[in-house]
């Protein structure tokens, strides 16, 4: 091989290693999941969600009622309002309201509705990402109730002892975020007023009953500041 070629293929290698270390050296853009963004402060925060509810579980230990019994899976709505105080944690109020499937063995025209409402907290594991996942834990009031075409109600009311819900924020706008939440709850009733009754009166044999939930949850962030994770560090 000629010199004059050795010397050429060297200064291409040269070339080529040069380009390789550099394009190593070169910073990757982060991917949507790790984007930093603005993470909402002493806002008011009002989420609206909805979604796929179902309940499971004995209502008392009587035969035939049991919550599947009376209804099958429903489409909930859910409205909170709170403070997120930080962008960690955030705490308030929420209601939620479901129109069930009745059960075939109840009469036709029959509505089966449910009702929450309580306290929760939630926290967020990476409030300065793009996206953010968090879980809440909440407690408060559970009513329930069989609405026929014709004749009365069956009406319970009760605790929801505890609801836990989880999900993921995926941030669109500082003031916005939107993304998928599953949750679970368990309650208990403790009253009760059956066809026939003149009034309500305390459940005998009350059994533990779950509900589960799947859906989408829209958070709006109102009033406050926005924080970078640059910013909260140095204020640390």
């Amino acid at each position: 091989m000629k010199k004059g070629t050795l010397i050429a293929a060297a200064a291409l290698s040269a070339v080529a290693v040069a380009s390789v270390a550099n394009a190593q050296e070169e910073p990757r853009a982060p991917g949507f999941m790790k984007k930093g963004v603005a993470a909402p402060s002493n806002a008011l925060e009002i989420d609206i969600g909805s979604g796929y509810h179902q309940g499971v579980g004995n209502i008392t230990n009587r035969p035939l009622d049991n919550v599947q019994d009376y209804s099958g899976a429903g489409i909930a709505g859910a409205l909170d309002i709170g403070y997120r105080a930080t962008p960690h944690f955030s705490i308030g109020v929420y209601g939620q309201g479901t129109l069930f499937n009745a059960n075939d063995r109840l009469a036709n025209g029959t509505d089966v509705r449910d009702l929450t409402a309580g306290i929760q907290a939630n926290y967020h594991f990476m409030p300065y990402r793009a996206m953010d996942p968090w879980v809440g834990i909440g407690t408060g009031y559970h009513g329930y109730w069989v609405v026929p075409e014709v004749g009365p109600n069956t009406s319970r009311n009760g605790l929801e002892i505890a609801r836990v819900r989880a999900g993921a924020d995926f941030r669109v706008a500082n003031e916005f975020a939107l993304g998928p939440v599953i949750g679970a709850d368990t309650s208990l009733f403790l009253s009760e007023k059956l066809p026939g009754d003149t009034g309500f009166h305390a459940v005998t044999g009350e059994r533990l009953n779950f509900f589960f939930f799947g859906g989408l949850l829209g958070r709006f962030d109102l009033a406050g500041t926005s924080i970078r994770e640059t910013t909260a560090t140095a204020a640390r």
